[in-house]
Parts: C-alpha cells; structure tokens; sequence
C-alpha cells in the first residue's frame, strides 16, 4: 500500500524499523471505482481486505461515494453482512477501508455450476441448502430495513457464500439510506435491470418490498436456474428489460413450473410463495422479509400450505404421518383393515373374471 496512508504504513509497536503493520500481498479485484487488496495485519496476525479509490482521491465526488459506502456499511453489523473494521483517508488523500476477508466465491458462480452440473455444487447446494441461503439473504435485509436501509441491487453477483457456508449481501454502494443523501436524483432509475422490481422500473419511490423482489428473483434462479423472464432477456437492452417488468413481470403458468430444465421440478408450494413474492402490484407481495422468512421456514419444517390439488395431498400424507405419531395402535388397525378390504376386494375381481 501506498506510503503516508493512515490506514497501511502505522509501525507496529515493538517492531524493528522499517517493520509496517500491514503488508500488501495481492489484489483481490477492481470495480470502476474501487480496488481490494488482500493485506496481512502483522499486529493481529490475520489477513484483511483493504478496499481504496482508484487513482487516489482526485475525484471528489467518487471519494464521497466511496465513504458514504462505507458509512452505509459499517452501521450494519450483521452476520450476513461483511463487518468494516476501519476507514479512513491517507495523508495523499485516498480513503480506505479495511474489512473482512471472505474466502468463497458469488451466488451467481454457485448457480453457473448447477447450471454446468458441475458434481461438486450439485452436491453441496441441494434444495434445503438453497433455501438456507436464502433465508441467509432474507435476514440481512430485514436487519438493513429496520435500520432504514435499502439495498437497490440485490443480485448473485452480490451475494458471497464463503468456504464454511457463510452468506453475505456485499456492495451497499447504491443503497438509499435515512441520514444518507441519495446518489440518483428523484425519478432515477438505479440498480441491474433484470433484477429490479416492476417499481423500480418505472423510477418510483421505493420501500423494502422493492429488494424482495429482487431477493425472490434471485430465488427462482437458484431453484430454475434461469432469470424468470426467459433466456431472451439475458442480453436484451435495459430499456427493453425494464419494459419488460414494469408492464408484465412475472407471467409464470402452473404447468410451466414443472418442465425440465435439468433440475428436478421445485416443490410446489414454491411456486406459490414465488407467485406472491413476484406480483407486479407490490400491495399483493409479502410485506417485510420476516413474513418470507416465516413462510419459508414452514416449508423446510414441512407444514405445506393448502394452495393447489398438490399441496393438498402433501399437506394430508403429512397430517397422516403426524396422527400415526400420536396414535399408532389405532392407525395401525386402520391400516389392516384398509388391506383387508383391499385383498378381499381383490379377491372378488378376480373370482368375477374366471367365472
């Protein structure tokens, strides 16, 4: 890192002259504003991100959006959100901040292997595995909404699952904040286009229902692996895109819920939660992520929903499993009975056919 920084060049105490606290070893990656560095912070023994401008701090305007991030950031400590430890800005005028270092890879390489059926991810993210980082998701944002926080670009590409399973919603630098002045000026469009909520679309104003949308958009990629509106849009223009969801959005039908697309069909109740999730009137969505978390728990505990000739039959083999806990003695004479009537019924076909 560069020399005169306030965050990278502090001696450590007791240490030999020319002895840095922090010692650069690689870069981690580049955006247009910013750089990470993977640094090592010899006082505490630990490798750490450092994240800076790029091309110093000329730029005004960009160092005030790289430090509103930060803020952003930094005031959201969760555990599906990656901690800031420290911010500051150099002697030279670069501001860095220091964070957590995440040792994993984006939700969106995760989807691109099942997508490729590479054995491992298919594996490691079975259907359970999925929702967990899902909820995952659902709970950083309920923590960022009650502190009055909207994401606006939530998307695989900014979600990172570490090596231990670890989920976290990264790049809050489009976020609009209480006490932040927004960056996009009143009616503006913001965030990726196939990701965005039919209101966001249109230049609205926004509420946290507009980042669950987008959170359930990224659901029905990691179950169908596919964007819901289709592989015709993936490398559409913006404008076409957005047309798109502001005016149809989510079309899905029943029966094309179920048709192959080298994953074994979702269960149905889904489809349900994903039908609600993704209605283009945001008044028919869920209303915050702690109502999706509730409905998505109930799925994973198994207590289906009666919403369709489907669910109904799930819902009753699992109310007959759940009678047979609390009574066995009774379900199993009811159970011989049934097969005596079957045999017997069995029986008397077959006597009918040979006369």
């Amino acid at each position: 890192m560069p020399r005169g920084s306030g965050l990278v060049v502090a001696t450590e105490p007791g240490a030999a002259p020319g002895h840095h606290r922090f010692e650069q070893k690689h870069a981690l990656g580049q955006g247009g504003m910013a750089v990470v560095q993977l640094v090592r912070d010899n006082a505490l023994g630990r490798d750490v991100a450092v994240k800076s401008v790029r091309d110093g701090g000329a730029d005004a305007n960009k160092l005030n959006l790289f430090l509103r991030e930060a803020r952003i950031t930094a005031r959201l400590e969760h555990p599906n959100i990656i901690p800031v430890h420290d911010v500051g800005v150099s002697t030279d005028g670069r501001a860095e901040v220091v964070m957590r270092v995440v040792d994993g890879r984006t939700l969106a390489d995760v989807i691109r292997g099942l997508r490729e059926r590479d054995a491992a991810t298919v594996a490691e993210y079975t259907l359970d595995r999925r929702l967990e980082v899902f909820v995952a998701i659902l709970r950083a944002l309920q923590y960022a909404h009650e502190r009055g926080v909207l994401h606006r670009d939530i998307k695989p590409d900014n979600i990172m699952i570490g090596r231990y399973g670890e989920v976290f919603i990264v790049d809050w630098g489009v976020a609009l904040a209480d006490g932040e002045e927004d960056i996009a000026p009143a009616g503006a469009v913001i965030g990726s286009p196939l990701y965005m909520s039919p209101e966001q679309a249109r230049g609205e104003p926004l509420d946290p229902r507009s980042d669950l949308y987008s959170a359930a958009v990224v659901l029905h990629e990691m179950l169908k692996l596919r964007h819901y509106l289709g592989d015709q849009f993936q490398s559409a223009m913006p404008d076409l895109v957005m047309n798109q969801i502001a005016t149809q959005g989510w079309r899905w039908p029943v029966l094309d819920w179920g048709r192959s697309s080298g994953e074994p069909m979702p269960p149905m109740e889904l489809f349900h939660f994903l039908n609600k999730a993704l209605s283009r009137n945001r008044d028919k969505r869920f209303l915050s992520a702690s109502d999706m978390i509730y409905e998505i728990t109930r799925m994973l505990d198994g207590r289906t929903r009666v919403q369709c000739h489907i669910t109904l039959v799930k819902a009753l083999v699992r109310r007959s499993g759940r009678m047979i806990d609390r009574m066995p003695i009774l379900s199993f004479a009811l159970f011989a009975v049934i097969c005596i009537l079957v045999v017997r019924g069995a029986m008397d076909v077959l006597r009918t056919w040979t006369g």
